[in-house]
């Protein structure tokens, strides 16, 4: 009879363990299918989800405001980013700086993205300035890059502003 409870307690035990091990597999298992079958937002996602709940009206086209802090501009900087039928169509951006400013603008053709850049200057400093003729007009430049953004005159060289852009500006909405 001793022996038979001895039996009885070590058997109890054995499947008490087992049990345990089961549950710890059966919660991990589940933790990796559900890892792998939720979609994980990535930043361009939720610019994506911010767009489109700010475009109440259904309309086929919708501007995006924003401005990018990894820009070295101490002044600030404003980029609009415009979609037709939810596809981006083109990009304008502004950089304001102390004794001048600069404008982008991308306009987006199939793989092609056509470039013009234009760099201001200021009559006098920023606080000076009170009107459009204040400001002239000292550089202006016209390429084209590729989407990835290569430059396609010259395909060693990346345009840095638009890639800087680009990591804040979904392609499709």
């Amino acid at each position: 009879m001793r022996y038979l409870k001895t039996i009885l307690v070590l058997i109890v035990f054995a499947s008490c363990n087992r049990e345990s091990k089961k549950t710890e597999k059966t919660d991990t298992s589940k933790l990796v299918v559900a890892q792998n079958t939720s979609q994980f937002n990535t930043k361009l996602d939720s610019i994506r989800n911010q767009i489109n709940s700010m475009d109440k009206s259904g309309g086929k086209s919708v501007t995006y405001i924003f401005s990018l802090e990894e820009l070295p501009s101490l002044e600030g900087n404003e980029v609009k980013a415009f979609y037709v039928n939810g596809k981006l169509y083109k990009i304008e951006m502004e950089v304001f700086g102390e004794t001048g400013k600069a404008s982008f603008n991308y306009l987006f053709k199939d793989d092609i993205v056509n470039v013009m850049e234009r760099r201001y200057s200021y009559n006098g400093m920023l606080t000076d300035v009170k009107s459009d003729a204040d400001i002239k007009l000292s550089e202006e430049n016209n390429y084209q890059i590729y989407f990835n953004g290569k430059r396609m005159e010259n395909s060693n060289t990346t345009d840095s502003m638009y890639l800087a852009i680009m990591k804040n500006v979904p392609t499709k909405l």
